[in-house]
């Protein structure tokens, strides 16, 4: 009969592009799945970072220790830890996968981290501090501490 069900998940501006894309080519879109986006950490990797940075402990000197982190939210250093680093790479991954959401080629894009011939081009730094700086070439924004 002509039909067709496809199962697409991206973020709402690319899935509203995708959907006019269809409807200009004469296609019906019925949207069928739900608004919420899936969260990328759990409810207690999101409390702990967030325990986490209101304690300075990605402040650069750190304003709190793994140790005192972990004792102020009652939980054993090796918790603290595993929790803080699955959470990291969880962020790291999307951050890499789907760009980073003020990326001015527009959400998904991931070009803060994509140069030629490598999706992570231009992070080492070649021994110049360039990439630890931030630079024209790795996307990062220079900005003074």
């Amino acid at each position: 009969d002509g039909r067709a069900t496809l199962a697409v998940v991206d973020d709402r501006e690319r899935l509203s592009a995708f959907g006019r894309r269809l409807a200009a080519a004469g296609a019906t879109v019925e949207s069928t799945g739900d608004d919420e986006p899936t969260p990328v950490l759990t409810e207690t990797q999101r409390d702990l970072v967030r325990a986490a940075v209101e304690a300075g402990y990605y402040d650069t000197p750190r304003e709190c220790t793994l140790t005192e982190l972990a004792a102020d939210r009652d939980i054993a250093k090796s918790t603290c830890s595993e929790t803080l680093h699955r959470a990291e790479g969880q962020v790291l991954r999307r951050f890499v996968e789907k760009g980073p959401p003020f990326d001015a080629d527009g959400p998904g894009s991931g070009s803060a981290l994509r140069g030629p011939g490598s999706s992570i081009d231009g992070l080492d730094d070649g021994g110049d501090g360039d990439a630890a700086r931030g630079s024209e070439r790795t996307g990062v924004p220079v900005t003074d501490p």
